[in-house]
């Protein structure tokens, strides 16, 4: 990534040499992004998050990196738009393209519309020109992230975010090479469009996650150890959807996580009552 552009991130994410735990979502996104954080730094997945609760493997009192997940509140990764309006109050300790570029429902078609583990293997200066090719055709797949190259409008952004922000020109230059259906195989190869739910309180998908731990060089004993884990929930939320058009002022104070999934409808966690609300 460009320095211009990590100079806006926020200062946690340089403090590499603390002990964090991740939170997991349920998508392939935020498990390679957390396998990664792994990987390079040592952090380990203690919390899972399915939008309707919170799980933990075992109690602990270190600060919490919420991967892949746009808290109201807290450290994260992410990369959803979470400003209704340009002026709209953001979480500045998420690390998100889209909050630094403060993309909002009015020009969401401007969106960085990759993946949070694109963002994350950019910021930390990973090469992925040195892996296998098809990793890299994966890493663009990962939410679609390959899709406004092939739209003559999006493109324009496609390569502001590609090349100028992240510095990995040589993804933008590679999509040059496949057409949208090779990437939609990539996809269906590798199952990225699965989730990852809870079943008997362990983890499980049909994500390829042998595949997947062999193409980027991620520990499967790592894997194998979370998905053999037993997780307990600690919260609970409520899952809702609203169309923005019929309310385009959102009250995020009793909100855990808040996300536009596309220019006209949001998607939030709200705590239950009763419940202890998230430090």
């Amino acid at each position: 990534m460009r320095q211009q552009y990590k100079d806006m991130f926020p200062a946690w994410v340089d403090f590499i040499d603390e002990d964090f735990d991740l939170v997991l979502s349920n998508d392939a996104d935020s498990l390679l992004s957390c396998l990664f954080l792994n990987k390079m730094f040592g952090w380990k997945i203690n919390y899972f998050y399915d939008f309707n609760a919170l799980y933990q493997i075992k109690p602990s009192d270190r600060d919490r990196i919420y991967v892949d997940i746009d808290v109201v509140n807290g450290k994260g990764w992410g990369n959803h738009v979470v400003l209704i309006n340009k002026t709209d109050k953001i979480n500045k300790q998420m690390a998100n393209l889209n909050t630094i570029f403060k993309v909002h429902q009015a020009n969401y078609c401007k969106k960085y519309s990759a993946s949070t583990f694109l963002t994350i293997l950019s910021y930390y200066n990973y090469p992925l020109f040195l892996l296998p090719r098809e990793a890299q055709l994966i890493t663009l797949s990962i939410d679609a992230g390959f899709k406004g190259f092939y739209d003559k409008y999006f493109q324009q952004f496609n390569y502001f975010y590609i090349h100028n922000v992240l510095d990995m020109d040589y993804l933008f230059d590679l999509q040059k090479q496949y057409s949208k259906d090779d990437f939609y195989n990539v996809i269906g190869t590798y199952n990225l469009h699965e989730k990852i739910y809870l079943q008997n309180g362990k983890l499980a998908t049909k994500i390829k996650l042998d595949e997947l731990a062999k193409l980027f060089n991620f520990n499967k004993d790592v894997i194998n150890d979370l998905f053999s884990a037993t997780f307990t929930q600690i919260q609970e939320f409520e899952d809702v959807c609203i169309p923005l058009n019929a309310n385009p002022n959102i009250d995020l104070s009793n909100a855990f996580s808040f996300a536009l999934t596309n220019k006209n409808f949001a998607k939030l966690s709200l705590y239950k009552e009763g419940v202890q609300h998230e430090r």
